[in-house]
């Protein structure tokens, strides 16, 4: 038994006749043939029946058909392995995405990193920006994707994706929904943000306020009536659009035109194989508003 004549009985037992699997594996029919005939001289099995037009498996060949597919499908594997460590591609690319941008990033981008790079291994988490970036320089991340922050220390790559607008959000339940609001109305009634520097800088105008450890949360408690608070529009807008939200549109300070900005991260300390840099290309290229390329 060799490989060569395991591929030809796949080839086979796939197409339905000799002919089809000669042009599949680029052998001819005869060639195929032989390949089977002395596979089944190996076996000392009959591996396909021959006496109608089209050969058909027996049962032993049915039950064997599972085991030469794997072996096949294993050998095809070793070589794209043993092709890519010439070609010097990760292994593994891990990626960090800002929690509320990712639904936005993820599914687009990463069917189309599988058809380019079906065998690297890709990790792929959730987590502020503020961890994201320190993530990306200390090497733990190879890339990430979060919101922009001037003043953290930090020592990476860096390149703007997107520049998307503040808005001041509230449930449709709170006493705001639906009102002219003016910076003293918001100066008394409970804030929601995020910790200093954790993803974003929240202007904190309110003497009432209540922190968040993560943005996800935050939402939820805005959308249950807890409290206001000043998001990016990438993370409020479908919920916005939903009703679940109510934009404030008539706040009468700078707060709703304050601008945010998305960065592509790639560390210093990791060299940027080919998976990173095609990685590093789509995401450039992405709209990440639209989703659309």
């Amino acid at each position: 038994m060799n490989l060569e004549q395991l591929s030809a009985f796949v080839a086979a037992a796939n197409t339905g006749s000799f002919s089809a699997a000669g042009r599949l594996v680029k052998k001819t029919p005869a060639a195929i043939s032989q390949l089977i005939a002395n596979l089944e001289i190996d076996f000392n099995l009959s591996l396909f029946d021959r006496s109608g037009r089209y050969p058909t498996l027996t049962d032993e060949g049915v039950t064997l058909y599972d085991y030469a597919k794997r072996i096949v499908e294993l050998s095809d594997d070793m070589e794209r392995k043993v092709a890519s460590f010439h070609k010097q591609v990760e292994d593994q690319v891990t990626i960090g995405i800002e929690g509320c941008i990712s639904h936005f990033v993820i599914p687009e981008l990463l069917s189309r990193f599988a058809q380019h790079f079906p065998d690297v291994r890709l990790k792929v988490v959730n987590m502020d920006s503020s961890l994201l970036r320190r993530s990306v320089t200390d090497g733990s991340l190879d890339l990430g994707i979060g919101f922009w922050d001037t003043k953290d220390n930090v020592d990476y790559h860096s390149y703007t994706l997107k520049s998307v607008s503040t808005v001041v959000v509230v449930s449709p339940k709170h006493p705001f929904a639906g009102k002219k609001v003016g910076y003293d109305d918001l100066c008394y009634q409970r804030q929601l943000l995020l910790p200093v520097n954790k993803s974003f800088d929240s202007a904190i105008i309110s003497v009432n306020r209540w922190e968040f450890d993560n943005i996800v949360d935050l939402i939820a408690g805005v959308t249950a009536g807890m409290g206001w608070s000043a998001l990016p529009l990438i993370c409020v807008e479908n919920q916005i659009d939903k009703g679940d939200l109510i934009q404030l549109n008539d706040v009468d300070f700078g707060l709703s035109s304050e601008a945010v900005y998305i960065e592509l991260m790639s560390s210093k300390l990791v060299p940027a194989g080919p998976a990173i840099s095609w990685l590093k290309k789509a995401i450039s290229e992405l709209d990440i508003e639209t989703n659309v390329y």
